[in-house]
């Protein structure tokens, strides 16, 4: 194995002759994915709620996906619009999410808001596409993740936890938190040395988030039987 240094903090590598480009970032990338991948594979397709969970495990799985190869593995040989799919698929991610806080909160407030959160919610994802098609400016999908999260996911689940005892809500919520606490990382750039980095520290963590709204998808699916019975 060559090491082949970079502007990066962390070094590409030459494996049986194919470079990788920030082999433990690409790494990370694919562990948040397999979480994702056992996330859409634990929440159940009804009711509406778990259904769009799940849709946010898909896209954001795929998105991660496609970051760990186009973002970071084979970057050096890509056009800087490489990256812009799979940062497409973490809006739709993150707007699906929304939309199931919205749905598994539409009995708890009247029709009326509900409709114009989920307009709302389509108008900030519309908005997210075009800016960030437009600009292939990353932040952006950040700025539209942070809000979606802070703004709109983690006010209707703490109403619904309150309101009903929601233990699913509960889980989202230390979710968020864990973000929270990945986000920070970024913000202060810790690094650990040159094969663990800010961005891989936060994709760890990311995990352990993406892993608590797992087991929330999952507890919608126990919640809906016992409903049903």
């Amino acid at each position: 194995m060559e090491i082949i240094y970079t502007t990066s903090y962390q070094p590409d590598i030459m494996l049986f002759g194919l470079r990788i480009g920030q082999p433990m970032m690409v790494i990370t990338d694919l562990l948040v994915a397999a979480v994702c991948l056992y996330g859409w594979r634990v929440t159940p397709a009804r009711p509406a709620g778990a259904s769009l969970c799940r849709f946010f495990f898909l896209f954001t799985g795929l998105s991660m996906v496609v970051s760990a190869l186009f973002g970071h593995a084979f970057t050096y040989a890509m056009p800087k619009a490489a990256v812009l799919p799979g940062w497409l698929l973490g809006v739709v991610g993150v707007s699906a999410m929304e939309q199931s806080a919205i749905e598994r909160t539409r009995d708890l407030y009247r029709r009326e808001i509900g409709r114009l959160l989920t307009w709302l919610n389509a108008a900030k994802a519309g908005a997210a596409f075009w800016f960030v098609s437009s600009t292939l400016w990353f932040p952006a999908v950040e700025i539209h993740a942070a809000a979606g999260m802070l703004l709109m996911i983690a006010p209707l689940e703490a109403y619904r936890r309150i309101k009903t005892g929601d233990i699913s809500s509960k889980h989202i919520l230390y979710g968020i938190g864990l973000l929270l606490t990945a986000v920070s990382v970024f913000i202060f750039r810790w690094i650990i040395g040159p094969w663990m980095g800010y961005a891989d520290i936060a994709h760890i963590i990311m995990g352990f988030a993406i892993w608590q709204f797992a087991v929330a998808g999952k507890k919608m699916g126990t919640e809906e039987a016992i409903a049903q019975k």
